[in-house]
């Protein structure tokens, strides 16, 4: 298995940090704001301030970062406006870090940014004319775990020019950055010096503080203070003690890591491996990488028959055989245990068997973007009605039947006589007619299709019969009425927008309970469908 990692990591360039995650880490959503000034306007240029801000964002999207926002040379309403909008973005997040580097100040205790079109003449302009630091607490103070923010800002003031003319530092002369502690709970604040001293550029592309960062802050598993513990060390020994970084303040028991680790938790747990090298093989996505995860998991069963069916749909099909002469009285034949018959649906029946574990999957983690690639893919007919519930509980528009499927039907048995109902179906659904709907219901046979068609005459108003109804007694009734029409409107507005954000945020528990309450009978059947979703 090391050998199957390490092959996968190879062909994974670019994202071997995130590969290492893969557990803990998918469960979190983490984010990033990464800002870097250089250009000043009325203070001349910063020399490794962008390579910096560089070097930090790749490193946070190398280690698969929901979201890492870069920008460059901002001025003060372009500053403004990046905080604001990743105040949205951190709102929901369980891992925040903000990033700056550039030119800061203090004035009357307080700490600030100060962007690339900043004119300061006196102290009165600081207000009007900077960022102040509390701004970014107060846009990450909502976040779950984690609120991380690192300032390599302690520079030399650019509005007070020294008698040489030479800015070699980050300070800011008499009004260097001071410390200030967190106001929230589980937030850092790492700035490049301590407070009263100075930041240097450097000789290299990037600054002591950020080649630092680099090395430790995303290392798997490293929890964040002794990460940032680290770089302090290693500044100290680049700079000859000149330059001590420092963190104000503070977390609580737990570890806290900007990357998890799962390599200790898999080590003891053989299919806790095996499910950390499917999700990485995934990520891969190659025909070679899946027959690289069969061959070192043969014994894998669940995990392994997930990876046969994405090595098929990654394999491009063979060229068509010409057909085979009927079976001679000696052939060998696969026969059904329970009947005795010729099986001649086994692949299909191993292929179902696949992508009903991949739909259960996708029922305990519904992700929209992942229910439609497998949408896309689906070939067994038989769960295509759990698959349309599933799309229909997130939001997703259901797609007309694809063609492979509608082939495979027509070679399953199950799929006998399917063909022309489902046309049908799928036209009643584009261009609904109550008519031709009951006319359907009544003749059809497709046992497969009765979940769809009930659903289609619960949409136009009407109750679907029951199963043993025959003849003269299947004819549709007409829906009763609940409440009055004004209440039921006003009930339906209401919640249809708690449904759709249900649809967004899945929870067992609150579907049950929405259930149960629910007094908009128009709703009845997608509610239904969100809880079979979900396991209700």
């Amino acid at each position: 298995m090391c050998r199957l990692r390490a092959h996968l990591l190879g062909l994974l360039t670019g994202l071997a940090l995130a590969a290492f995650n893969v557990g803990d880490a998918l469960a979190l959503r983490r984010v990033a704001l990464i800002v870097g000034n250089a250009k000043y306007e009325h203070a001349g240029v910063l020399a490794n301030t962008l390579n910096d801000a560089s070097a930090i964002a790749a490193v946070l999207k190398n280690a698969g970062f929901d979201s890492v926002d870069e920008r460059d040379d901002l001025g003060v309403v372009a500053m403004k406006r990046a905080v604001r909008d990743f105040a949205a973005a951190a709102s929901n997040a369980d891992v925040a870090v903000i990033y700056y580097s550039g030119h800061g100040i203090e004035a009357a205790g307080v700490n600030y940014l100060i962007p690339v079109d900043a004119r300061l003449v006196n102290e009165f302009d600081v207000e009007d004319e900077t960022l102040p630091l509390d701004r970014l607490l107060l846009a990450t103070s909502s976040v779950k775990s984690l609120s991380l923010i690192i300032l390599d800002a302690c520079r030399e003031n650019p509005f007070v020019h020294s008698g040489d003319g030479r800015h070699t530092t980050r300070g800011i002369g008499a009004h260097n950055l001071i410390g200030v502690q967190a106001t929230t709970a589980n937030t850092l604040i790492a700035y490049a010096a301590k407070a009263g001293s100075l930041s240097y550029d450097g000789v290299g592309p990037n600054s002591p503080f950020t080649s630092a960062l680099v090395k430790y802050i995303v290392e798997p598993g490293l929890d964040i203070r002794i990460a940032l513990g680290k770089v302090r060390d290693d500044v100290l020994a680049s700079t000859g003690r000149r330059q001590e970084p420092f963190v104000y303040g503070s977390l609580g028991g737990e570890s806290i890591s900007l990357t998890p680790a799962t390599a200790a938790a898999t080590a003891s747990d053989p299919l806790a491996a095996t499910a950390a090298d499917y999700a990485l093989t995934e990520r891969v996505g190659s025909a070679e990488a899946w027959g690289a995860f069969i061959a070192a998991h043969r014994e894998g069963g669940f995990y392994v028959e997930l990876a046969r069916a994405q090595l098929n749909r990654t394999t491009p099909p063979a060229p068509a055989a010409p057909p085979e002469p009927a079976p001679s009285p000696t052939r060998l034949v696969a026969l059904s245990p329970a009947s005795g018959k010729v099986d001649a649906t086994s692949s299909e029946a191993d292929r179902c068997k696949s992508e009903s574990a991949r739909l259960t999957g996708l029922r305990n983690d519904p992700s929209p973007n992942a229910i439609s690639a497998f949408a896309s893919g689906m070939t067994c007919v038989a769960l295509r009605p759990q698959l349309t519930r599933l799309m229909e509980s997130v939001g997703l528009v259901v797609p007309p039947t694809p063609v492979a499927m509608t082939r495979f039907a027509a070679r399953s048995p199950e799929g006998a006589g399917c063909g022309d109902d489902e046309r049908e179906l799928e036209r009643l659904r584009a261009e609904p007619d109550l008519a031709r709907a009951k006319a359907l219901y009544e003749r059809l046979t497709c046992a497969a299709l009765r979940p769809q068609a009930q659903r289609l005459m619960e949409s136009l108003g009407l109750a679907s019969p029951p199963p043993s109804a025959t003849g003269v007694q299947r004819a549709l009734a007409p829906l009763p009425a609940a409440v009055p029409s004004s209440a039921a409107d006003a009930a339906c507005v209401a919640e249809r927008s708690e449904l759709q954000q249900l649809r967004s945020h899945p929870d067992r528990k609150a579907a049950i309970a929405f259930a149960a309450a629910l007094r908009c009978k128009a709703l009845a059947p997608q509610a239904a469908r969100l809880l079979e979703s979900l396991g209700g």
